[in-house]
């Protein structure tokens, strides 16, 4: 078992464990909750809309849908901040223990140190050969807000895209 940093007893790092699995679990629980609503790959929306209800709750579903797809963004971003604190305490511990790799045969984790970088004190000082030049850059959105004002611009005209985009808002809360 990793030692956690500092001076942290065995029953520490066995609620520390035990909160992490217990938080997965929850994750688990909540990513299956809002796999009931997502189509599989292939389905066709109407047909599942048409299996799952009588026209009467179609507009039911549709919110029903719009509130499984809130969920699933909130649990990810939820999966990613604790993969983010697991990453974080993981490499802590085993800088603590100095392991630098482990292995049990599925799952291999490592530490690497950071490669060298340039660290920029003052870009006045720095010699003019080390930067680039660059081409100029085209400013669409300026390009057009002129044509929607009516300037004709040569070699540009505004599109228009031929599909639409699901826009899903919430009161309150994330």
């Amino acid at each position: 078992m990793w030692r956690l940093a500092g001076d942290v007893g065995a029953d520490d790092q066995v609620a520390a464990v035990s909160g992490a699995r217990d938080i997965v679990a929850k994750l688990h629980a909540g990513l299956s909750e809002a796999a009931k609503f997502v189509v599989q790959p292939g389905q066709d929306l109407m047909k599942a809309v048409r299996h799952a209800c009588d026209a009467s709750d179609i507009e039911a579903v549709y919110q029903r849908t719009g509130h499984a797809i809130q969920a699933a963004k909130h649990l990810k971003e939820q999966v990613t901040r604790v993969e983010g604190d697991l990453r974080d305490l993981l490499a802590a511990q085993m800088q603590d223990a100095g392991a630098s790799r482990t292995s049990d045969g599925m799952v291999t984790v490592s530490l690497a140190r950071r490669p060298q970088f340039a660290s920029v004190d003052d870009e006045k000082q720095i010699p003019r050969h080390y930067f680039k030049d660059r081409a100029p850059e085209l400013d669409k959105a300026e390009l057009l807000r002129d044509m929607q004002a009516g300037v004709q611009v040569p070699g540009a005209s505004i599109g228009k895209p031929n599909s639409m985009q699901l826009r899903i808002t919430f009161k309150g809360g994330t």
